[in-house]
């Protein structure tokens, strides 16, 4: 296999099958000793940094089955598992010795840079031909022969490091900009969180409030039901049934709904949408609103979603952003069920503590809250922009690597050819037999 985008290549290089430049399968003897060793998995590798960050230290007797290959500094780790998600690493002084999972396809080379490997199995024409090359259904996977039989360039010994000088300047720079990027989107979930916290506490403190539970607040606070439950079932078309999973927060999203027949809209009478209905997940993950629209009618909905219908004097958008608020994420809190799992009843519900402004004061509230979310939003569109154009930016270094275009030749070079010759004559100076019992015995 070759990589398409890699054709044209200066004189001065060659090109190799990954499999002739390194050497064959690693130590398979696993951890030796008694006590523990430092584990290296696919999970161990932060896919977007193709760093490994974090290495498990476990005794000898809970090694996993997959841990057999004893791995050295400057292997190239390259997952053989979804190879679509790149999970590729290039191990560390600090990891010599280290275990690693045979999950993993261990390229080891004297012949070139290790970070040529590196470098060279991050980029998309790789990526896209070892996907293409996946087998199995239940452990979607490629062999070590697909990854070793890809024909990538190589360049001269000495133009592979300054090549490698300028991708990893290169790669530090656009990291630097992905971590401040990172820092923006973070910063802009805790300003949202404070503007909402302000709005709340300015309902509270600042104007003339009614206070009350939010069922006194409320013509009714019910939940939906699955039509299963009733010997129903969801139909191609027809009313939406929305689930968890339709409400983004703050409208329902028509593409995560399922759909119901008329009939079975009403016969589940109870659970029927209404336009200005909150809707609240009260089970899984908590607290996802969204407002029902004249457009999303007829409508459904399921038991892990609450039907907040606001009395006349409590604007629904206003409400979705109490609900949203410091007040509500403590009852939240309290009510969580284990790692990740949380829920709270309708009573629970029905009972938390709720105070109204003027609706007019309300109004102005929304206005200046969804000013401030359409800016946060702007920005954290630009932001997701910045971390896209960061990632094609990277794949353009490699691209420009890989076809000899991101440093100058250096006619002083000696050809990439005669550097993969000397290690080819060196190997066969004293060439080897398999003796009779799987040994091998010098010839002559």
């Amino acid at each position: 296999m070759t990589g398409r985008e890699f054709d044209s290549l200066p004189s001065t290089w060659t090109r190799a099958a990954i499999g002739d430049l390194t050497e064959g399968k690693v130590g398979q003897e696993g951890p030796q000793r008694d006590t523990a060793f430092t584990y290296v998995d696919i999970s161990s590798i932060d896919r977007a940094t193709k760093r490994i960050t974090d290495p498990k230290e476990l005794p000898v007797r809970d090694a996993p089955n997959r841990a057999r290959q004893r791995l050295k500094a400057g292997d190239v780790l390259v997952s053989m598992t979804r190879p679509n998600l790149n999970a590729v690493a290039l191990l560390p002084a600090s990891l010599d010795g280290s275990i690693g999972s045979t999950g993993f396809d261990v390229l080891r080379t004297s012949k070139i840079d290790p970070r040529w490997l590196f470098y060279f199995v991050q980029t998309t024409p790789f990526i896209e031909a070892m996907s293409a090359r996946v087998q199995g259904a239940l452990y979607p996977a490629v062999r070590p022969k697909d990854i070793r039989s890809y024909s990538i360039p190589v360049a001269p010994l000495p133009e592979q490091h300054r090549i490698i000088e300028v991708i990893e300047g290169s790669f530090t720079r656009i990291d630097a900009a992905v971590r401040a990027l990172k820092r923006v989107r973070m910063n802009l979930s805790r300003y949202m969180a404070s503007v909402v916290k302000v709005a709340c506490e300015d309902s509270r403190t600042k104007f003339p409030s009614r206070a009350g539970s939010l069922a006194s607040f409320s013509e009714t606070i019910t939940k939906g039901a699955t039509p299963t439950s009733y010997g129903h079932s969801f139909t191609e078309t027809g009313p939406l049934f929305v689930k968890v999973e339709s409400l983004d927060g703050k409208v329902i999203r028509h593409d995560w709904c399922a759909h119901i027949s008329l009939q079975t809209n009403a016969f589940l009478l109870r659970s029927q949408l209404r336009s200005g209905d909150l809707l609240y997940s009260i089970a899984g993950t908590l607290g996802r609103t969204a407002i029902v629209r004249p457009e999303d009618l007829p409508a459904n909905t399921n038991q892990a979603v609450a039907i907040i219908r606001p009395k006349p004097g409590l604007e629904p958008q206003y409400l979705r952003i109490v609900m949203n608020g410091p007040g509500i994420r403590t009852a939240k809190d309290q009510n969580k069920r284990g790692v990740g799992l949380s829920n709270l009843n309708l009573e629970q519900l029905r009972q938390i503590p709720l105070r109204v402004p003027p609706i007019q004061i309300q109004r102005e509230i929304v206005v200046e809250v969804e000013k401030q979310t359409s800016f946060a939003e702007e920005v954290a569109r630009e932001t997701e922009v910045g971390l896209k154009r960061c990632d094609r930016l990277r794949q353009a270094i490699l691209r420009m690597a890989f076809e000899g275009r991101l440093v100058r030749q250096d006619s002083n070079d000696d050809p990439a050819s005669a550097l993969l010759e000397r290690f080819t004559s060196k190997r066969t100076e004293t060439p080897r037999t398999a003796s009779r019992w799987g040994r091998t015995a010098s010839m002559g």
